[in-house]
């Protein structure tokens, strides 16, 4: 799934992909980088699931009250499971040496690769946010499963 410009460079969210791809090469299991890690993985997978709920909700407002009732449970239990996450990593960064410094490189680092897939998939579609919504999300949960798959796997080798 490597992108490249039309002049065959890699795209600015490629490169940006590929530095993460470098950093979690030298984390080592078990470590502050890898806590750190596996928690915004775990964090932004979260509110992914949220925002997919929201969507499903919203267009099922109309149908069946147990539908909508359902998926409105869904969602408090995704947002308990947030709010915990949330407040372990608040825990994690004050006692665990190193953690708060990994967990700040990793967060800016995908929130800018965040905001260059949009401004990317923004290129594409320019007059039709609707359609840049959806392929920039598409995009930005099949980043986050690859990182969580390779952290999962590199777990398991060790």
């Amino acid at each position: 799934m490597v992108e490249r410009e039309e002049n065959g460079d890699f795209t600015r969210s490629e490169q940006i992909r590929q530095e993460l791809l470098d950093y979690l090469k030298d984390v080592d299991f078990g470590t502050p980088k890898y806590q750190a890690c596996c928690d915004y993985l775990d964090y932004e997978y979260q509110m992914n699931s949220w925002r997919r709920e929201v969507k499903v909700a919203a267009d099922s407002s109309g149908s069946d009250p147990e539908e909508r009732l359902f998926y409105e449970s869904q969602m408090r239990i995704r947002e308990i499971h947030i709010a915990l996450l949330e407040r372990e990593i608040e825990k994690n960064r004050t006692r665990i040496l190193g953690y708060s410094d990994a967990y700040a490189h990793i967060w800016l680092t995908f929130d800018d690769l965040g905001d260059i897939v949009y401004e990317e998939t923004k290129a594409i579609y320019p007059n039709e946010e609707n359609e840049v919504n959806i392929h920039a999300f598409r995009k930005w949960g099949e980043i986050l499963d690859d990182f969580k798959t390779r952290l999962i796997e590199r777990e398991s080798k060790e």
